[in-house]
């Protein structure tokens, strides 16, 4: 009798260790998924890499887009904003009948047709073009992210040049994190899904702000 009660009692104080050790490994699996930062890294990375590809194929994409002027005294950066042929870039040292350099590198002149002191509108002879998408700034907010895209020369050719940054106020003049050595002025700035937000100006430390769109929408009479 006194052998099974000590069997009984040591299957008893077996099945008690097995318990605790299950609802240890129960409780710390628990709380490690509850609480381990690793996921949140990862989707944080993730999102991250993901919007980086994505900037980089906007600038491949975006670059369809572009044209240069070699005004005699530098190169202007235009942006295609119809499929048949209107043209906005800014207002510096322009002359109708000049040549403009399109995407396939080829020649065509332009005529002025509309501008103000900081815009101007331009007309080629030509059609299907690809132009920009125009950003909405009623979903405008700070901290989102963008890009300014420049064709600059070197003396002998032209290159492209990218920038990216975030808007820090959406309060005009609009400002962003973006600084420049390069004179980028009149280059066309983008969110990241490849909509126009404006064209790039230069405050005096080299902080790029933002001309905004719906000024180039208005002068071409696309609103």
């Amino acid at each position: 009798m006194e052998k099974q009660n000590v069997a009984n009692l040591a299957l008893l104080f077996l099945v008690g260790i097995i318990g605790g050790l299950i609802s240890s490994y129960s409780y710390v699996a628990f709380n490690s998924k509850l609480f381990s930062p690793v996921s949140i890294n990862k989707v944080e990375e993730k999102t991250y890499i993901q919007e980086n590809v994505a900037l980089e194929k906007g600038i491949e994409t975006t670059q369809d887009s572009l044209v240069s002027i070699n005004t005699g005294k530098g190169v202007l950066t235009g942006i295609i904003i119809t499929n048949d042929g209107l043209v906005a870039v800014a207002n510096h040292d322009l002359k109708s009948g000049n040549k403009l350099s399109l995407p396939s590198k080829e020649e065509v002149e332009y005529n002025i047709v509309k501008n103000d002191n900081d815009i101007a509108i331009l007309k080629i002879n030509k059609n299907q073009l690809k132009p920009v998408e125009f950003f909405d700034f009623e979903k405008m907010q700070v901290g989102k992210r963008l890009y300014s895209l420049s064709i600059l020369s070197n003396g002998s050719s032209t290159y492209y040049s990218a920038n990216e940054g975030i808007i820090k106020n959406i309060e005009l003049p609009i400002r962003t994190s973006m600084v420049e050595s390069e004179d980028i002025s009149g280059s066309p700035i983008f969110d990241i899904e490849n909509r126009l937000i404006g064209l790039a100006n230069k405050d005096e430390k080299g902080n790029i702000i933002v001309m905004p769109s719906t000024k180039i929408r208005s002068l071409a009479g696309l609103d």
